[in-house]
This record gives structure tokens, C-alpha cells and sequence, in this order.
């Protein structure tokens, strides 16, 4: 059943800075030395699928079960280490706004990237009035390690918020990055949180003039 209409708030680079999955998969395949000689001989063949939408999820994916792969027990309690001590930077326009959502007992979805292991960590850290309700990406097991099982980045995103209830269209959306222009476009009020003048262009190109721009 669809809940009511919400306000949408990407994570990585909107809320907080920086992107935590990328940390998180990084330090797994540098803690040791064969981990880290095996995402060298793969890098050149998962690197290309992580720059087109359409292959993101297979390349996020072989990263993470070379990180992951034999210690498969052991990733949930490594990605609560990871969340608890990511050097987080809070950006304060968006994380303003969502705390006076958040008072006003507006429906707030934090819709994100993010492994929903590490996006709950973090927004644990910022304090809130209550927790938003979380959409995230999720991992299932296979082959030994773990893979991507829903990648909600771009219009994965927004097919994420209509699986779990929350169909567009959206009352507000933010979002700092260009790969959820579907995001933003599917909002009444469309919000990007940007200071960059090619994201603002861009954007603005696909969203039309009633874009609203917040720098971080």
C-alpha cells in the first residue's frame, strides 16, 4: 500500500560529505595484501561498468565480493565499525531542513546509494528529532562473498521508494549529484544541493527553471 506523499533526501554529499560506500569497500580490500593484489587484476574490467548507470550494479558488485569473499560472517559487523568511525562532515543546509521536516512530522524518506548497513550508522550520528525512514541499497549472499542485491542510485532509486511504498510523485526532493536528475525530476519541488556551477547546468538542463539551488 502507498504511503503518503514525502519529502526525499539523498545521503552521500547532500546530508553528509563524502560517500561512505566507496570508504567502506576501499578499506576492505586494503587490509590485506592478497585482497588488494586481486582488486588490482580486476580493476581494469570493473572500472569501465562503474561509469554507466546501466552497469554500476555489476561493477559494485565485483568489487564487493573481492572485499568480501571469505569473511562473508564478518561484513555486517565491519560495516556498524566503518559507519561508527567514518569521518563524517555534516553539511548543514539540507541537514537543517531535514531536522525541521523531521519536527514538523513530515513523511521523510533518506533515499541513498549507500549499503543500508553503513547509511543506518550514519544517520544515527546526526542527531535527529526521529529516524527517517531509510531506502537504501541492499546485499545478499553469493559465491561465497556478498554482491549487490538492489542498487538504488538514479532511476534504481526512485523504483527503490515505489517498492517499498513511496511512489512518486514526491513533494520535495534533494540531491547533490547528477545521476538522480530521475529523482529530482519526479519531485513538485526539486532541490539540488550543489555549489558547482557544470552540476548546476546540467541539471538544470534536464529539470527545467523551477530547479531550486542550495549550496552545502
Amino acid at each position: 500500500m502507498s504511503k503518503p506523499a514525502c519529502v526525499v533526501y539523498d545521503l552521500d554529499g547532500t546530508l553528509v560529505h563524502g560517500d561512505v560506500g566507496h570508504a567502506f569497500i576501499k578499506q576492505l580490500l586494503t587490509d590485506t595484501w592478497y585482497r588488494m593484489l586481486l582488486a588490482a587484476i580486476v580493476t581494469p574490467l570493473l572500472m569501465p561498468l562503474m561509469k554507466t548507470v546501466r552497469w554500476r550494479k555489476l561493477g559494485i558488485s565485483g568489487f564487493l565480493w573481492v572485499a568480501s569473499v571469505g569473511r562473508a560472517s564478518r561484513i555486517p559487523g565491519l560495516a556498524s565499525t566503518c559507519a561508527a568511525n567514518y569521518p563524517m562532515r555534516i553539511l548543514p543546509a539540507a541537514t537543517k531542513r531535514l531536522r525541521a521536516d523531521l519536527e514538523r512530522g513530515e513523511t521523510v524518506v533518506v533515499a541513498t546509494g549507500a549499503l543500508d548497513l553503513l547509511a543506518l550508522g550514519l544517520l544515527a550520528r546526526l542527531d535527529l528529532p526521529r529516524q527517517p525512514v531509510l531506502v537504501a541499497s541492499t546485499i545478499r549472499f553469493g559465491w561465497g562473498g556478498y554482491v549487490i542485491d538492489r542498487q538504488c542510485n538514479g532511476a534504481d532509486k526512485v523504483k527503490a521508494l515505489a517498492d517499498d511504498g513511496y511512489p512518486a510523485p514526491f513533494d520535495c526532493a534533494y540531491s547533490d549529484a547528477m545521476i538522480d536528475w530521475p529523482l529530482l525530476a519526479a519531485a513538485r519541488t526539486p532541490i539540488l544541493v550543489s555549489d558547482d556551477a557544470e552540476t548546476i547546468a546540467a541539471m538544470r538542463a534536464r529539470i527545467g527553471a523551477h530547479l531550486e539551488i542550495i549550496a552545502p
